[in-house]
């Protein structure tokens, strides 16, 4: 029954014949008429915009969406609906499965909004012009920006009504007079389909407080619109900030485009594979949500195809492409306009500032009112419509149709984004007009700082630099450590990160952190004075930090903390290790091998390609010396070869590192396994009694160690004279699981001939019965010691006093462990907990280990004291510390900490 509701509704789409009379032959074709006038101004639309609706077409929007709708054809034509919230991977399919009359679409700044809009009223005009059902949906896309100044009595239905009328008259006679003679009739045949794009940029909401009731006013007209409207449905593209949130409409919230939609676009941009890899590095190693919208991922694949680099931020894209604009065709632009490349950025760039700093101006302003608004002095005032009609030719800015009056004739720029692109421009050129201090401090800035101390020259930077030098010199003497709880040894402490000084780190580290030859000593000297306090004297989060934010550090300073990170083998410290390694001018020797180690493990143990991006993007920014491009063209080609056993030892670790997976075990992991299935298989091989069998195994076995397991992976070239010192068997475990491995094959080959294979196979049994054995009493004695310490917390809970520290009882790290993974929560209620605690632990394994004026009654104490004490263990003990910690979210900045 389905297929055949899906094979019907197909046919008329199709416009393929069905009977009807010839009056309703002549509905249908008049309709046809129309929709294809309402097509031809959609495709104006996106031609002035530089977009192509076929990008769209394999990237259509996933939404979340809230209320009725029909699961199935089949319950469409019964009418019988469900409810509650889904996810789609096609907007169109969301909405046509809806039930609900009016539908509200929201979405982030950059999301898409108004590109999914145009796209869905695009195809539903493609299908009026070809459907030869009567009641086929008529698309009226209407955008709000262009609403003039409400009546005295306010936003009401009959003014929504009558701008609707009129912005779809506008374009010629014959779409008035359909207009005229249909509105009525497809009102009570509910065939419109009302189309309201940018509530967010009316000229009055723009302007208007979040949550005034001016907002409500406007949307309660068009709610009151859509509800004289009978059945005919609507929707309202809005941003959520200054959104319509009392409307009680079904909302559909369009989500940021997924790796596999942008990996789908770049596939389709028709780059040529080195190009496409540029591009996805770019996707894999940037934060920019600009890469989430298919206008702006379209704008990337181009730049890249004619810088054949990446970009190095926003700013430098979109510039780059407004600059490309206006010199597409100087020669037309002038003979035309009178106007050159440069008078013409000039002038964009000075509305759009008028844009910016006059309140009373709208985004879509109309020339009388840009006329008025601009100074008497200005350079444009005499052009301002050449200039206005030149910008739209180039496709910097869009206006309405011709054939509006002169001087009512609305213009805006084609994205939102172009206009605070060129406001940034001019700011870059007058440095005066926002101070040095703002710039640093004011959230509102903090891209354009970024985007200046990225790209701009050493003395435009200069203001900036000395500033953020003075503020961190300022903030340097009055950081105060933050004292241990009783118990943990007051002595010791911890620092806050949630403060300006952060703010300031995140900033200077982003915009300076590939210019570092351009940072004066002063700047570092003053990062080295806050951070060196911190390392020295604060707890593990502190060391985190200060290596995720101390890439401006002097680099000798930096390296010395990275090594002590690496010796110590901290999850969270080598992490943050590993990330701080692109700020070293050079790398040295001590580092330089787990460098290559950790490249190695981090490409064999990716199995996303984002990750794989991530770390290509990485290693980009390395010195050549590291060789990483060879280590990762290697190590690709061994993840491919064991990429089921990575998949293993992934799963395997899951729980033990709570929802991670360190590169480095998941390796090791793999490494084991691979050893271990080898010997099976060899054993089984040589109970065959073949020769050949034997030769296999004895060249099998140390090749796939030598490949996944050991030091081969991480030489940073081809030399076959590497090959031998990197499988040298001759280390620990690996030894022993791999070489016992090994001499049992040898030993059950004699076997094989002198007692026949019956006896080799009892012997091949008996080995594996006895290991099997010996594998299980380990595990039993493992779960025997583990319900013994979860016994023992459970009796000292019931005996201490609620206010006593019952994380100091543990007598080791081991059972401290096995603690937190049972009783986390009750150990470590809050945040000033969990960095107490690894405020002591950390002091235990520096140097001089732990002071003597600290109490060691605690038996925690007195085992972190011990000079026997196990290592590993205590660091062991980190990373379930670290992951249950509250989440510490340093530079925000005062302005949004204090929101939050």
């Amino acid at each position: 029954m389905e297929w055949y509701i899906a094979i019907q509704e197909s046919w008329k789409k199709a416009g393929l014949p069905v009977p009807m009379t010839a009056e309703q032959r002549e509905a249908v074709r008049r309709r046809s008429q129309f929709c294809r006038v309402l097509r031809s101004d959609l495709d104006a639309l996106n031609k002035t915009e530089n977009w192509n609706d076929q990008f769209y077409t394999d990237l259509e929007a996933e939404v979340e969406a809230h209320g009725w709708y029909y699961a199935s054809r089949f319950d469409s034509l019964l009418r019988r609906r469900s409810w509650g919230l889904r996810r789609v991977r096609s907007l169109i399919k969301a909405i046509e499965t809806s039930t609900e009359q009016a539908l509200l679409l929201v979405g982030e700044p950059g999301s898409g909004k108004s590109v999914a809009l145009r796209h869905l009223a695009h195809q539903l005009a493609e299908r009026g012009t070809r459907s030869t059902d009567l009641k086929a949906k008529i698309p009226l896309y209407v955008n709000l920006k262009e609403l003039p100044p409400p009546p005295d009595s306010g936003p009401c239905a009959d003014w929504i009504r009558t701008f609707t009328i009129d912005n779809v008259r506008r374009g010629d006679a014959d779409t008035a007079d359909y207009i005229k003679d249909h509105w009525d009739e497809h009102i009570r045949e509910g065939t419109w389909f009302f189309l309201f794009d940018s509530f967010d940029e009316i000229p009055a909401v723009m302007h208007a407080p979040s949550g005034s009731s001016i907002i409500k006013d406007y949307a309660e007209a068009i709610r009151q619109f859509l509800a004289g409207m009978s059945d005919c449905r609507g929707i309202l593209a809005s941003r959520e900030f200054k959104g319509p949130d009392t409307l009680p409409w079904q909302k559909f919230r369009i989500l940021p485009l997924s790796n596999e939609r942008q990996g789908e676009l770049v596939d389709n941009s028709f780059l040529p594979p080195p190009q496409k890899e540029i591009v996805r590095q770019h996707l894999a190693a940037s934060t920019s949500n600009l890469r989430q919208n298919p206008l702006f991922l379209t704008l990337l694949c181009r730049y890249v195809k004619q810088e054949n680099r990446a970009p190095t931020n926003d700013h430098d894209l979109l510039e780059k492409h407004l600059v490309r604009l206006a010199e597409r065709d100087p020669e037309y632009i002038s003979k035309k306009y009178k106007l050159t490349p440069v008078q013409l950025l000039d002038g964009a760039m000075e509305l759009a500032v008028l844009f910016a700093m006059d309140p009373q101006l709208s985004l879509a302003p109309t020339h009388d009112q840009i006329l008025a608004a601009l100074p008497k002095g200005s350079p444009i005032r005499k052009k301002l419509d050449l200039l206005l009609a030149a910008l739209v030719d180039v496709k910097i800015g869009r206006s309405d149709v011709q054939e509006a009056k002169s001087g009512d004739r609305r213009f805006t720029f084609s994205h939102r984004r172009y206009q605070e692109s060129l406001f940034v421009r001019y700011l870059a050129l007058h440095p005066a007009h926002v101070s040095a201090h703002d710039l640093l401090l004011d959230l509102r800035w903090r891209e354009y700082t970024v985007a200046l101390l990225q790209t701009g020259t050493t003395d435009a930077i200069k203001p900036l630099i000395e500033e953020a030098t003075r503020l961190i010199s300022d903030f340097a003497p009055t950081q105060k450590r933050i004292s241990n709880m009783d118990g943990f040894g007051r002595e010791l402490g911890y620092y806050d990160w949630n403060n300006v000084a952060t703010h300031l780190l995140a900033l200077l580290q982003e915009g300076l952190g590939r210019r570092l030859d351009d940072i004066p000593a002063g700047l570092t000297d003053v990062i080295d004075k806050l951070l060196s306090a911190r390392w020295e004297g604060g707890d593990l989060v502190d060391r985190v930090l200060v290596l995720r934010y101390g890439g401006l550090l002097p680099g000798l300073r930096l390296s010395n903390y990275i090594t002590f990170s690496v010796q110590k083998g901290i999850g969270a410290l080598s992490e943050a290790a590993f990330g701080s390694v692109v700020f070293l001018r050079e790398i040295p020797t001590s580092l330089m091998q787990w460098l290559r180690i950790r490249i190695s493990n981090q490409i064999i143990a990716s199995t996303a390609p984002s990750e794989k991006l991530i770390i290509e993007a990485l290693c980009a920014r390395l010195p050549t010396d590291v060789n990483a491009r060879f280590l990762l063209r290697r190590c690709g080609q061994i993840r491919a070869l064991s990429k089921p056993m990575i998949r293993l030892a992934k799963f395997r670790i899951e729980k033990e590192y709570i929802n991670q997976n360190p590169p480095d075990r998941v390796v090791d992991v793999a490494a084991y396994w691979v050893g271990f299935l080898s010997v099976l298989v060899a054993q089984r091989i040589v109970a065959a009694d073949s020769v050949w069998s034997l030769w296999l195994m004895v060249v099998e076995v140390p090749l796939l160690l030598a490949l996944v397991g050991y030091w081969y992976r991480a030489i940073p070239d081809a030399g076959i004279d590497n090959f031998r010192p990197a499988t040298r068997f001759w280390q620990g475990d690996y030894f022993v699981v791999y070489g016992m491995g090994l001499v049992v094959s040898l030993l059950v080959k004699p076997l094989v001939g002198v007692v026949g294979t019956k006896i080799s196979i009892f012997v091949f049994s008996l080995i594996v019965g006895v290991t099997l054995c010996f594998l299980c009493w380990i595990a039993y004695a493992y779960a025997v010691e583990v319900r013994r310490q979860k016994r023992r917390f459970k009796l000292l809970r019931a005996q201490l006093p609620p206010g006593e520290m019952l994380v100091l009882q543990a007598r080791s790290a081991a059972e401290l462990t096995t603690w937190l993974n049972a009783h986390g929560d009750v150990l470590l209620p809050s945040e000033q907990h969990c960095r107490s605690l690894t405020s002591l632990l950390m002091r235990s394994i520096d140097e001089g280990g732990l002071p003597p004026s600290i109490k060691s009654d605690p038996p925690l104490v007195r085992y972190l004291s011990a000079e026997n004490r196990s290592h590993g263990n205590v660091i062991d003990v980190f990373s379930h510390v670290y992951v249950r910690r509250e989440d510490v979210k340093p530079g925000r900045g005062p302005e949004k900490n204090k929101r939050a």
